[in-house]
């Protein structure tokens, strides 16, 4: 992990959710907002459960989506998608 709290990774990896527990990463479930960071960051929410951002400066750095029906779990997997 580097200093701005991203995870060092490529569009397409997968991680558990246990992962992207950092400072720096937020854990979305609402559909509401879910919607927002989607139109934000360009891509489809339609099977999204839940997501994980990375944001600096206003400006999202990473989108970890998954369409787990337990998204809380440290072992659901969340795919990159930004």
């Amino acid at each position: 992990m580097n200093n701005d709290t991203r995870i060092e990774s490529t569009i397409g990896d997968c991680r558990p959710l246990a992962d992207l527990q950092s400072p720096g990463f937020v854990y979305v479930d609402l559909d509401r907002n879910i919607q927002e960071v989607a139109e934000r960051a360009g891509f489809r929410a339609s099977d999204t459960s839940a997501i994980v951002v990375a944001q600096s400066d206003c400006n999202i750095e990473q989108v970890w989506t998954t369409d787990s029906a337990r998204p809380f779990e440290l072992h659901a997997p969340y795919t990159r998608l930004q």
